[in-house]
């Protein structure tokens, strides 16, 4: 539960205090927020160099190939680079995700993925098992109560791009955490009222959002997308995943990772 007397911040890096209210206060109202240029070009460089390496691995490989969702998945991407893991733990964005909380927040997984180009209506033709609407790239809301993701675009994004969409404000009220009432068609979708937010923005951008709200992928048989994304909850969890810290940044900021998530006891 949100505690009562959680203090709001007053220094910040990023922005002024104004506006970090502005944007919280966004955050509550419409469940989604977009911090541009949250990596700079000369971190997004460093990071594509690193998964440049990573893909060419083949051997006991980070990276593994979903076929049936036609994308490639990494659920260590902090062990991938430095940029990575301090992104994670990026004082602003602890912030922000502790005043919408109002408690303090809990990285407890975290993905990278290359999302490869995609025809979805032939795909779900020719694989039952996404064709039942089970994947990200349709209409869904998560199940894990209370929680925060910030996904960062690793690569430009515009119209006709595989993108994340989000129904503006249908993060509020009651939320089954049945999978199957998670689930929702294009028909039902279209007679929501919420405003849809189509997600384009070059690399380097963040999208803050509450995954109770209604959202998807967007696939489209075009370009590669590739992004990656934390899982914040409010307050330590049971049940994580322990992330492999890359070297770098578990030695400048070893205690501040302690305090907010489960570290890997082999690093």
């Amino acid at each position: 539960m949100p505690s009562p007397v959680w203090p709001m911040p007053t220094e910040w890096s990023r922005f002024t205090k104004a506006q970090a209210v502005t944007l919280i206060d966004q955050l509550r109202r419409e469940g989604l927020i977009v911090l541009p240029g949250f990596l700079t070009p000369q971190q997004l460089t460093n990071v594509r160099a690193a998964l440049g390496a990573a893909f060419a691995v083949t051997d006991a490989s980070r990276i593994k190939h979903r076929q049936d969702h036609k994308y490639y998945v990494c659920l260590q991407p902090l062990a991938l680079c430095p940029e990575f893991s301090d992104a994670a733990i990026d004082s602003d964005l602890l912030k922000l995700a502790g005043a919408y909380f109002k408690r303090t927040p809990f990285l407890s997984e975290a993905d990278f993925r290359r999302v490869l180009p995609l025809d979805m209506d032939a795909h779900e033709r020719q694989n039952e098992t996404f064709g039942k609407g089970y994947s990200s790239s349709h209409w869904h809301h998560d199940v894990h109560g209370r929680e925060l993701k910030m996904m960062i675009y690793l690569t430009d994004v515009g119209p006709g791009d595989q993108n994340f969409v989000y129904l503006l404000g249908s993060h509020k009220g009651f939320r089954s955490a049945r999978y199957e009432a998670s689930r929702f068609s294009d028909t039902q979708v279209e007679n929501m009222e919420h405003k849809r937010m189509e997600c384009y923005a070059p690399a380097g951008t963040a999208i803050v959002f509450d995954t109770n709200g209604i959202h998807r992928l967007r696939r489209f048989n075009t370009r590669v997308r590739d992004s990656v994304t934390f899982n914040y909850h409010p307050g330590r969890m049971c049940q994580s995943v322990p992330l492999i810290v890359h070297p770098e940044s578990l030695a400048r900021n070893h205690a501040e990772f302690l305090r907010i998530t489960t570290v890997a006891a082999q690093q």
